[in-house]
């Protein structure tokens, strides 16, 4: 077993304290942090069921999917990546 000397103990004690300070300032601004929360009650389906029910109908299967997000992301500065080899060697396929 060790003995710790009073100093130690002393810097110890301290460096706790810190941390628990830091610690409920942090809780603290968490607290102040907006609340985003929407009830259930407060959701309008008819704001989201049409414009899902449009994108659906536009792209009704999964490659149309990929299609029409990819030109959005075109359209707002991304740059397509190709691919120049393989993920898996087709040796290996």
């Amino acid at each position: 077993m060790t003995r710790h000397t009073p100093d130690f103990l002393r810097t110890r004690s301290s460096n706790l304290s810190l941390r628990s300070v830091a610690m409920e300032q942090s809780m603290a601004m968490r607290s102040e942090a907006v609340d985003n929360t929407v009830h259930a009650k407060d959701l309008k389906p008819e704001a989201f069921t049409k414009p899902y029910l449009e994108f659906m109908t536009g792209n009704p299967t999964v490659f149309h999917a990929v299609d029409y997000f990819k030109e959005k992301l075109v359209k707002v500065g991304y740059k397509e990546v190709g691919v120049t080899c393989p993920a898996v060697p087709l040796s290996h396929r």
